[in-house]
């Protein structure tokens, strides 16, 4: 999939977006190459960082892009300097494919930023502490509520490089054949093989159409797609286990994660039903696990688990689906 991006259009955007916040705000692709920005340029405080450690700044962005990734969600964070920056997915579809960065300031509440974390920078970097204080005093600076504010705004700027075609994408026909098949077939058993053959390809010509289309793996696409689905579906459903299952009749697979947060999830009802195989695999949620169990005869349910496979977390259909 290539992406292209109507630079002009993208830079009259950005700059109306700064002369209303204030707030410096760039645009980068996912080789972290800076696509568009506006701002009143790098202030003191990161030059001089990044005058003795060019590369700290990168490492910082990847890392943080690494979330971005796989959280897909709008993050705010303290930078390696100790102060605060905003990074806003560009989506298409279940793919991060750019992000807007909002960052280079304070912010007024001292989550993110403070004196104590620039003395910390200062002291890390062997930088001169006072010219290095005076300098991040010089930042501008934000309450929570305007950086909320301008993140929505920052979030409605992305719709509207969508709706004015600042944003353009060319998708390879075969991508294009493999994503639709895969949605469709999303609650069967998807294996790189049966890909293979259903598209006439080598192994190494799908992967290589997953790595430059999706920029994932097969297996870590399907498995994104399937949690993405899973969180839908406790979302929409309603909470009976046998409403639950007429309504989804989509798979013969439950699927539970450790290490997310219980408390963004419904939470499920205790397991029914027999369980015929069970597979565990890593998770793209760092720290948690993803698990799969068959149902023998039975629909099967999406559920989250904070805990090493709990019996608990799980809920199932009593009989199968007439």
């Amino acid at each position: 999939m290539k992406v292209t991006f109507d630079r002009e259009k993208i830079d009259r955007l950005l700059f109306d977006f700064y002369n209303c916040t204030k707030v410096p705000i760039s645009l980068f692709d996912l080789e972290r190459q800076c696509l568009s920005a506006y701002a009143t340029g790098v202030p003191p405080y990161c030059k001089n960082i990044r005058a003795r450690f060019p590369q700290s700044c990168a490492k910082c962005d990847q890392e943080h892009l690494g979330r971005l990734e796989t959280t897909k969600q709008v993050n705010i964070y303290t930078c390696h300097a100790g102060i605060c920056e905003v990074m806003a997915p560009v989506l298409y579809g279940e793919n991060v494919i750019a992000y807007l960065m909002l960052g280079r300031f304070r912010d007024a509440e001292q989550k993110f930023s403070s004196v104590s974390k620039a003395i910390e920078a200062a002291k890390r970097y062997k930088l001169d502490e006072e010219e290095q204080l005076n300098a991040y005093r010089d930042l501008p600076v934000f309450t929570r509520s305007t950086l909320d504010s301008a993140i929505r705004i920052a979030q409605t700027c992305i719709q509207y490089m969508w709706t004015e075609s600042m944003i353009s994408l060319k998708t390879d026909s075969l991508s294009t054949k493999i994503e639709n098949y895969i949605n469709e077939h999303i609650a069967e058993s998807l294996s790189i093989d049966e890909l293979c053959k259903q598209f006439f390809v080598s192994k190494t010509t799908l992967q290589a159409v997953f790595r430059n289309e999706f920029n994932a793996s097969v297996k870590n696409y399907i498995l994104s797609k399937r949690i993405a689905l899973a969180k839908q579906l406790l979302k929409d459903t309603p909470p009976c286990p046998l409403a639950r299952s007429r309504s989804i009749a989509v798979s013969p697979i439950i699927i539970t994660f450790r290490g997310s947060s219980v408390k963004r999830h419904r939470s499920p009802l205790p397991p029914i039903g027999r369980v015929e195989s069970e597979y565990e695999s890593p998770s793209p949620v760092k720290g948690g696990g993803l698990f799969v169990r068959t149902l023998a005869g039975c629909p099967a349910f999406f559920g989250y688990a904070s805990s090493p496979i709990s019996a608990s977390a799980f809920c199932t259909a009593s009989s199968p689906m007439p």
